[in-house]
């Protein structure tokens, strides 16, 4: 046996028995574990947010601002993106969501697509994804 492992052996307690500095080491053990867990859900519930404002920009920009606003399962209170949550910014998603599904009637596809509009809601779809996925790694406390 390496050294490591024999001084392990000698240090543990009997089985049965256990100090509370040992307790205390596995009750620290489980709360970093539960943390880097909840974090890594945040940061997944950021990604997914994000990733759904960038295939429609609006529309999940206006759901998740108005759950924010209601206090259902995600907020930004208290943190530099409350706006997202604020009725202005709600109003603004309410009507950029219609205009954009009237201009999707409208205009081909194509065009719409490959013309300066695309490029538009292309870098406006990385704006709020962004601002987004940072207001959720913020409520989060990251």
């Amino acid at each position: 046996m390496s050294r490591a492992v024999e001084r392990d052996l000698r240090t543990r307690d009997p089985p049965g028995r256990s100090t509370s500095l040992t307790r205390s080491s596995r009750l620290s053990s489980r709360l970093f574990t539960v943390q880097h867990c909840a974090s890594g859900l945040d940061i997944f519930q950021g990604i997914g947010i994000a990733a759904a404002v960038g295939i429609r920009p609006f529309l999940p920009a206006l759901a998740a601002g108005a759950l924010a606003a209601g206090d259902v399962e995600i907020h930004f209170d208290h943190t530099d993106f409350s706006f997202l949550q604020s009725a202005p910014f709600l109003l603004a998603m309410a009507v950029c969501a219609i205009a954009l599904a009237v201009l999707e009637r409208r205009v081909p596809a194509e065009r719409l697509e490959r013309g300066p509009g695309g490029l538009i809601l292309a870098v406006v779809s990385l704006a709020l994804g962004a601002l987004f996925f940072a207001a959720r790694c913020a409520a989060a406390g990251m």
